[in-house]
């Protein structure tokens, strides 16, 4: 939590000190994405560089989300669908990091891909490519869980 405060806190320091090499013609979202994203990369590489000592909670209680079951879903669909969830979570997290990065701000963040192109700084080709090898490895994983019975 510290961390994305920290990141946050950096973003917008950024945003506020380049807003004059803002291109009026450019999408804001686009921008700010690709100055997010850089802060979350030197973060990283600090953290890399200093050591730390970062550990995970096993009771991620804290973390967790509350869904409520809509009057249509019994409550072993409602598991269903939080174990596939997690599943797909855990898919993807395996995913190496140029492949999930282009894959969530495609499917979850639902930008095109130029956009995505210009926050990863490669070409658009190369995002297709990133995308298409993404949903390869996820279409394969995937199915794997719902053999399992699931």
């Amino acid at each position: 939590r510290a961390d994305a405060e920290d990141i946050i806190s950096d973003t917008f320091s950024r945003v506020c000190d380049a807003r004059h090499r803002f291109i009026q013609n450019a999408r804001f979202k686009t921008w700010l994405y690709t100055i997010s994203r850089n802060a979350c990369i030197d973060k990283i590489r600090s953290r890399r560089k200093w050591g730390s000592m970062w550990f995970e909670k096993k009771d991620t209680s804290e973390q967790a989300q509350m869904d409520f079951p809509s009057a249509d879903e019994s409550a072993s669909q409602v598991l269903d669908r939080k174990e596939m969830a997690q599943h797909i979570q855990t898919a993807i997290n395996k995913l190496p990091s140029d492949q999930r990065e282009a894959i969530i701000l495609r499917e979850f963040q639902d930008l095109a891909y130029e956009e995505i192109s210009q926050i990863l700084g490669c070409s658009l080709s190369n995002v297709k490519i990133l995308i298409y090898r993404a949903r390869v490895q996820l279409k394969d994983s995937i199915p794997a869980f719902i053999k399992e019975g699931r």
